[in-house]
């Protein structure tokens, strides 16, 4: 045996030692000592005590002696494992929090002052409208300039924007951004495209159709293709549309088909009221949240068919804050309809719980909840006039008219939609600020009737349709 082998063998004999008489000196005298369990104390002879004492000095002075010999890592380690231990403990001793009354902070609904300040100034643009809009600076490397294109279809919202490479100036490019109105929209894309020549910054000053027309810093023009994503030769040149991206497949999962927990109900955003919603119970731990608006004060009824299971049925109303109070329940043990129903509900944000109340449940037959909150006074949609445009196409223009004293929110899915869709239109709102509010947004089309219908009310426009002054 070498001498560092010699050494260290030492350090870990005596590191036992340490061990030994630390658990000797620390064990619990009020948990497990002889008297609590009636046992009759052994004597001990003085010589034993005696030669016990004499050893533990011994190893005492033993220890004193290699304490400095012990690496400074080892030190370190002692250290960081009671630090280690002292955090474990802290944990352990704060209180578990029940994550189902933890709420998210939704926002609020934007004020009529917000949305009527929020009209575009754009000038029409083929099938979109161009704009100046602020800058904010580098975006992926490149430098993009104010005037931006945008167009709305029937699925998405597409922005385009000129700009130069910051590294090299001389280097134009155009991005364009494709956001889907809906998740389920199967295409999306953020894409920075370069000018075949290099001429310096682009600014995008035109469209015929979906096809941009572009001035460079140099003076050259260029054209762009916006559903090919591509530079082109000219507004007449065919060419076809941008493959969208691979989806990947991936194997099933099983997936809850409702949040366990309110705080994660902005994966699923709200759902609609006044529908029959069918859904699962999966397990007996199974929570399902679901979040709703109303738009109004009255009346609120709810109510869940749980088709032959037992459940609960609970709704809540939140604030902004994040805080929730239940306003009803239904727990009783009886299987059954369960309803609740509060006859002066404040205008907000509601959550609804269901879950099992006995353990019973069934994943293949879903049950029915229904979501019925007072209804604002519908808006109506307003046709102001028509315009006929260079090219031979139509711009309709039109209004509408709240007559609630509050802003009322109208998505598409609520019935807020043309037939048939348009090639594009302008800034059509889904908040609606209180009063007539005139020529709000415009809508490109063919001439042929178009119909736009909010709530099951409905106004068309065609060519005979009274003119634009």
């Amino acid at each position: 045996m070498n001498k560092k082998s010699y050494i260290l063998a030492i350090g870990m004999s005596i590191l036992l030692i340490m061990l030994f008489i630390t658990i000797i000196r620390s064990r619990p005298t009020g948990v497990a000592s002889p008297s609590n369990f009636n046992l009759t104390p052994t004597a001990i002879p003085p010589d034993v005590l005696t030669r016990v004492a004499q050893q533990d000095a011994t190893l005492s002075s033993a220890i004193s002696a290699s304490q400095t010999a012990l690496p400074t890592q080892f030190a370190q380690y002692t250290q960081a494992a009671q630090t280690q231990q002292s955090l474990e403990l802290t944990f352990a001793e704060e209180p578990t929090s029940d994550l189902q009354i933890q709420f998210p902070f939704f926002s609020g609904t934007p004020s009529a002052d917000e949305i009527l300040s929020g009209k575009s100034d754009y000038q029409l643009a083929g099938y979109g409208i161009l704009y100046e809009d602020q800058v904010n600076g580098v975006i992926h490397k490149y430098w993009p300039n104010g005037w931006v294109w945008q167009e709305s279809t029937y699925d998405s919202v597409i922005l385009a924007r000129g700009g130069y490479v910051l590294e090299s100036p001389t280097q134009g490019v155009i991005q364009v951004y494709i956001w889907p109105h809906y998740s389920d929209s199967p295409y999306q894309n953020d894409v920075i495209i370069e000018s075949p020549v290099q001429a310096g910054e682009l600014t995008i000053t035109g469209a015929v159709g979906e096809r941009l027309i572009i001035t460079s810093k140099q003076g050259q023009t260029f054209y762009f293709d916006v559903p090919a994503l591509r530079f082109v030769d000219s507004l007449e040149e065919s060419v076809p549309s941008a493959t969208p991206p691979p989806t990947l497949d991936f194997p099933l999962e099983f997936t809850d088909d409702a949040p366990d927990e309110p705080a994660d109900i902005y994966e699923y955003q709200y759902q609609l009221e006044e529908t029959d919603l069918n859904y699962y119970i999966n397990s007996p731990r199974d929570y399902d949240w679901f979040y709703f608006i109303s738009q109004t004060e009255g009346l609120l009824k709810v109510s869940l068919v749980p088709n032959g299971k037992n459940y609960g049925l609970r709704v809540v109303l939140t604030d902004l804050d994040g805080n929730g109070i239940i306003v009803g329940e239904d727990s009783t043990s009886i299987g059954g309809v369960k309803q609740i129903i509060v006859p002066d509900a404040v205008t907000g944000n509601y959550m609804v719980r269901v879950w099992s109340l006995d353990g019973s449940y069934d994943d293949s037959q879903p049950y029915i909840l229904r979501f019925d909150p007072p209804k604002p006074e519908k808006v109506i949609p307003i046709l102001e006039c028509v315009a006929e445009n260079a090219d031979g196409t139509f711009t309709a223009h039109f209004g509408y008219d709240n007559p609630n004293a509050y802003v009322v929110r109208i998505t598409a899915e609520h019935d807020n939609a043309f037939h048939p869709n348009p090639v594009f239109r302008t800034e059509q709102p889904e908040y609606f600020a209180p009063g007539r509010i005139e020529n709000w947004f415009r809508v490109l089309f063919d001439g042929n009737d178009l119909t736009w219908r909010l709530e099951g009310l409905q106004v068309t426009a065609n060519r005979n349709s009274p003119r634009c002054p």
